[in-house]
């Protein structure tokens, strides 16, 4: 009788082992597609329950921000160059590095108005349960954080 739980024990044991191996690899499967530019706008889509035209005002603030971020990368490339090259040299110049840190910076708060202008451009065109959906989505959850802006 002992053999017969044994091996009833056994079987349930694997059997739940295998289930939770199975749930844990769809998750991570669900995850990554959700990570994806595609997945994020598809889950966004589903969570709001957005209509088609809201989609494409989606796509198009997105890819506006997407824009935004790749000209603020390009115009800061140079600068951030510089800024490294003066600080490793022998005596920086402070006023030199100040100035390059003051661009940056400045270049960031214009980015992230214009970035939040595109955002609220498009949250005009959601209901306000959908609104506060949205903004909740983008705060929270971690597959968005940068997502929103991810390039083309």
């Amino acid at each position: 009788m002992r053999k017969v739980w044994l091996w009833i024990v056994l079987i349930v044991s694997l059997m739940a082992n295998v289930g939770f191996v199975g749930g844990y690899a769809g998750a991570t499967l669900q995850r990554d597609e959700a990570a994806t530019r595609t997945g994020a706008l598809q889950l966004l889509a589903q969570r709001l329950d957005l209509g088609v035209a809201q989609i494409d005002t989606l796509k198009r603030h997105r890819g506006k921000a997407v824009r935004l971020r790749q000209g603020l990368e390009n115009a800061q490339r140079e600068d951030v160059e510089a800024f490294w090259a003066e600080l490793v040299a022998d005596r920086p110049n402070r006023d030199r590095l100040a100035a390059l840190a003051k661009t940056t910076a400045e270049r960031q708060v214009a980015f992230t108005l214009d970035v939040a202008e595109e955002l609220r451009a498009f949250m005009t065109k959601l209901a306000p349960e959908q609104r506060q959906e949205f903004v909740a989505l983008i705060r929270a959850r971690p597959i968005f954080q940068g997502r929103f802006l991810m390039t083309t």
